[in-house]
């Protein structure tokens, strides 16, 4: 397994990173950024091409997913080119907590549901993406 978390051992039989000095704000942001991390919080950013008349048309399209396998990445190649579209070029990157406050605050949700421990910097960034929506959207 890939530690994502320099610093930190990865014991246990849940492969969960262990703080070795025991900050319970710490042990906690890491499990609720690996829940995400398994719950659709993988950002597939692909660049589709459609060739008409005047030549060819690119469109960006995001896809959050849970994990990459052919078998997923697939499935989302045949949904585009149902429509003419075929994939021209993706990359990957974990949504950033800006993205999902701001994706919280369009869909209605409020502030509290935040889901980033208080003193840990992603809660921050995420009430950020949350309040930068609501004043563009006054």
């Amino acid at each position: 397994m890939l530690n994502r978390y320099p610093g930190f051992a990865v014991t246990g039989p849940d492969d969960l990173p262990i703080d070795p000095k025991g900050n319970p704000d710490l042990q906690r942001a890491i499990k609720i950024e690996l829940a995400q991390a398994l719950n659709g919080r993988i950002k597939l950013s692909i660049e589709l091409q459609k060739t008409n008349t005047s030549g060819p048309v690119f469109m960006p399209h995001v896809v959050l997913v849970d994990k990459i396998t052919d078998e997923s990445f697939n499935a989302i190649r045949a949904k585009c080119e149902v429509d003419g579209w075929t994939i021209h070029s993706w990359s990957l990157s974990e949504q950033l907590p800006y993205d999902e406050g701001y994706a919280a605050a369009m869909a209605g949700q409020d502030s509290d549901a935040n889901p980033y421990a208080q003193h840990y910097w992603k809660h921050d960034e995420w009430y950020l993406g949350w309040t930068g929506y609501q004043e563009t959207n006054a």
